[in-house]
């Protein structure tokens, strides 16, 4: 017997990280924190955002923060888009390929929305962006493992050399499990007659012969 289960889920990752507006070095002032990759750990949920690349690319008379987040499927079931979960499930459609390992990923810096890659035409070319789905970047995941790119568009120009801030990372997704177990089922074996109670047995009735 095969049983399975899809649902919507979202994975929400919150980490602290170092923004350094002194990529150079050159503001003589002391630094508050040291950029650095940042590991994920603890979210307890089937997708993962397993590691954060952080880069400080320096743009104008500034700088603009660059995240590169590794995603995994830790789990035993599959990745599918949030908006074909049900129809995964049900099998109403005839071709739902496209629709596996594929989930949504937003991201802000300090409450300011970032623009991800890829995007949503680059993955689904049939499904252009609309309205503020243009920020989400699309995850497409491959041997488990997918990856998307999110950048802060306009430069920082603090005066301070670096100071910390918070990311936070939404995964949107559907996720589907199957699970087997075998099943025995017993039939009850027919009654042997043979094997029954023995009927008991009757004396004969006496016959009296005719004088």
């Amino acid at each position: 017997v095969i049983a399975t289960a899809c649902y919507n889920y979202q994975t929400e990752f919150i980490p602290d990280v170092c923004i350094d507006t002194d990529v150079y070095n050159q503001k003589q002032l002391g630094k508050a924190c040291k950029v650095q990759d940042i590991i994920g750990a603890g979210q307890g949920a089937p997708v993962v955002v397993e590691k954060v690349e952080v880069q400080m690319l320096p743009k104008g008379n500034g700088i603009a923060p660059q995240f590169t987040i590794t995603l995994r499927n830790s789990g035993n079931g599959e990745v599918i888009r949030r908006d074909k979960y049900r129809e995964v499930c049900s099998q109403r459609s005839a071709d739902l390929s496209a629709s596996f390992n594929l989930a949504e990923v937003y991201v802000q810096l300090a409450g300011e929305d970032l623009e991800c890659y890829p995007k949503k035409e680059q993955i689904l070319p049939l499904e252009p962006d609309a309205g503020d789905a243009a920020i989400y970047g699309y995850a497409r995941f491959k041997d488990k493992v997918a990856t998307v790119v999110c950048r802060y568009n306009n430069a920082i120009t603090r005066p301070e050399s670096n100071y910390g801030s918070q990311l936070r990372i939404v995964v949107y997704y559907g996720y589907t499990v199957s699970v087997a177990k075998e099943v025995v089922i017993k039939v009850p074996l027919p009654k042997n007659k043979g094997l029954g109670t023995p009927t008991p047995a009757q004396e004969p009735t006496p016959q009296i012969a005719p004088y």
